[in-house]
């Protein structure tokens, strides 16, 4: 009886039962996490797991699979058995990216990993360490063209969003930065605090609180608009480069041949979960915009993103180390 009545309860909110008399989910669902501890996607994501567990009845459980620019996790998903049971908390690195990036990448993701959920969309932004160069981005782009190659960014990896919007920002400006490769946007942000690198890109969410007494400054939302986090702010656009445009997109992608109905069950849990007044505030003050938007615009969104990237990475002649 308890599991008839669980399987209605699962369908009235989406989730299929996916054999007689057994309900999907019916244990903890992995999100695979392609970076660090501590990153942008944690903050984000714990709460959407939080509101799902308490949606769905199971926990949305995450398992960190760091390196290669999220390439490892996205693999491991690529290659998981496709039942709904592991999933990717996708970002643009090991999705869009790679593919232009890496000469021998281990899966395809347009092949072998279906959209799910378009979560949210977040701004990346310039932030400058302390007193170090300019006070606003003339500043920065005077002290970069005085000191050609000298002035250092951190990055966490090659051809991370912080590694392309630094080069969308010298190909527009035509300066020229350090870089300085990290595992992890925390890793960045320590050595910028303790002044080993001047600059980096990043999100609200991971500077919010290194920015209250001042160790890191924000310089420029890349954004064609401003971010309600940080309403002072300008944007690139604003300031005479519109093509400085580097969105964190975060959604949930899982293995090809995973069930539509699945798929679905899934989508609906998740943009319940996104949209939930506790949540969405949350992402209001994160500076995050809640897309929640299903497979088919996922999918779309993805095939652009891709094709802007691969421009990018061209005219950078980015490669993977």
């Amino acid at each position: 009886m308890r599991s008839v009545i669980l399987a209605v309860l699962l369908a009235s909110i989406g989730i299929p039962s996916v054999a007689k008399g057994q309900s999907f989910p019916d244990r903890p669902i992995r999100l695979v996490v392609p970076f660090a501890v501590g990153g942008t996607l944690d903050v984000i994501g714990r709460p959407i797991a939080e509101a799902f567990q308490g949606i769905i009845g199971q926990p949305l459980v995450f398992e960190h699979r760091a390196g290669a620019n999220g390439t490892i996790a996205a693999d491991f998903v690529a290659k998981a058995r496709p039942d709904g049971y592991t999933l990717l908390f996708a970002v643009s690195g090991p999705v869009t990216v790679a593919p232009s990036l890496m000469a021998a990448l281990p899966y395809d993701p347009q092949r072998d990993l279906v959209p799910v959920s378009y979560l949210v969309n977040m701004p990346n932004a310039l932030f400058a360490a302390g007193n170090t160069v300019g006070q606003d981005l003339a500043g920065v782009l005077a002290a970069g063209r005085a000191q050609p190659g000298r002035i250092s960014f951190g990055y966490p990896g090659p051809g991370s969003q912080g590694h392309l919007a630094m080069t969308l920002l010298s190909q527009a400006t035509g300066t020229d930065w350090l870089g300085v490769s990290y595992r992890g946007a925390s890793q960045a942000l320590n050595d910028m605090v303790a002044g080993t690198v001047a600059l980096t890109f990043t999100t609200y969410a991971t500077t919010r609180g290194l920015m209250a007494d001042g160790r890191i400054r924000p310089i420029a939302v890349a954004s064609n608009r401003r971010t309600a986090a940080m309403p002072d702010v300008p944007t690139f656009a604003e300031l005479g480069y519109p093509n400085v445009q580097v969105p964190l997109w975060v959604g949930v992608m899982a293995p090809r041949g995973t069930p539509d109905a699945v798929v679905n069950g899934l989508h609906e849990t998740l943009i319940a979960a996104v949209t939930s007044p506790p949540v969405r505030q949350l992402m209001d003050s994160l500076g995050a915009d809640v897309t929640a938007q299903g497979p088919a615009p996922f999918g779309e969104m993805i095939r652009e993103d891709f094709v802007r990237w691969a421009e990018v990475i061209r005219r950078g002649n980015i490669r993977a180390d």
